[in-house]
């Protein structure tokens, strides 16, 4: 079936746990992205009903990109999603040369994924792999668009992607439930994470937004992976940078960010802290 009715284009990427493809729907003449999972273990089957799960249960979301269909073909599941036009963060911030976001444009990106982010977590959903190559930017230098009512729909758009890790959590008595199931890209991991303590998937996202918020303003990471120890047990609080002739950095956006960035997740913000967008730089 994926044989006959998608017709393979090119291979894009490879990411951890998948290869995407850039295909067109023959029934629709649709284009769209495949992705292809190989099935090696049993542990890779929950992995896969899980994202398939997520994904349709966000449908239709804000930020989120639409699942239209996935296939199982024994060895291997194909999950078939809407073409996203642009750039991931990563890639956004090596053409670059990682020199460091607007800070307006940054609360543009961040806000949006915020907002997608909080809308999973509504629904019991943690992503658990929030990083730059996981947001896409619809930013206008790579977008093609067909028509200038699609521009108008596409620019400056922030898609969440990748569901692989994602986990569903319940709440009780107003409190989420813990969870020893630990996952992430190294260079985003909590300090849960790290000290292997039970933790709540919702604040290891709010985590991870943090770091890819700071790296989005800094151009950098916070930290090396040989300083992860010394960090999580000697600061409450992750340092940011102090202000240069170059760039400078809100007071509002600063405070935001040290919220996520907290060691103590009892203690650290939730997503919601970067749905809030100033209006004027003085209310920031």
């Amino acid at each position: 079936m994926m044989q006959t009715r998608f017709h393979i284009l090119r291979s894009l990427n490879r990411g951890a746990y998948g290869q995407l493809y850039a295909a067109e729907d023959a029934e629709t003449g649709k284009k769209v992205v495949v992705k292809v999972i190989e099935k090696l273990e049993e542990e890779d089957r929950g992995l896969i009903a899980r994202e398939i799960k997520a994904n349709a249960m966000m449908k239709g979301t804000k930020g989120i990109c639409t699942l239209h269909a996935y296939i199982d073909e024994g060895r291997q599941t194909s999950l078939v999603f809407d073409v996203v036009h642009g750039a991931d963060l990563f890639t956004v911030l090596q053409r670059r040369d990682f020199q460091p976001l607007e800070e307006k444009m940054v609360w543009k990106i961040v806000n949006q994924v915020a907002e997608a982010l909080f809308a999973c977590h509504q629904k019991g959903i943690a992503h658990r792999d929030v990083k730059l190559e996981n947001v896409r930017h619809t930013d206008d230098a790579s977008i093609q668009p067909l028509n200038p009512y699609q521009i108008m729909m596409e620019r400056d758009r922030v898609f969440l992607i990748d569901f692989g890790l994602c986990t569903f959590f319940k709440v009780t008595d107003g409190k989420e439930s813990l969870s020893s199931d630990y996952c992430g890209s190294p260079e985003y991991i909590s300090p849960e994470h790290f000290k292997q303590t039970p933790l709540r998937a919702t604040q290891v996202d709010a985590w991870a937004l943090g770091i890819t918020t700071y790296a989005l303003l800094f151009g950098v990471f916070p930290y090396g992976l040989d300083e992860m120890p010394t960090t999580f047990t000697s600061c409450s609080t992750i340092p940011l940078p102090p202000d240069t002739e170059d760039l400078i950095v809100s007071r509002g956006m600063r405070d935001r960010l040290t919220r996520l960035l907290t060691i103590d997740p009892t203690k650290r913000s939730s997503v919601k802290i970067m749905m809030d967008l100033p209006l004027h730089r003085s209310s920031i």
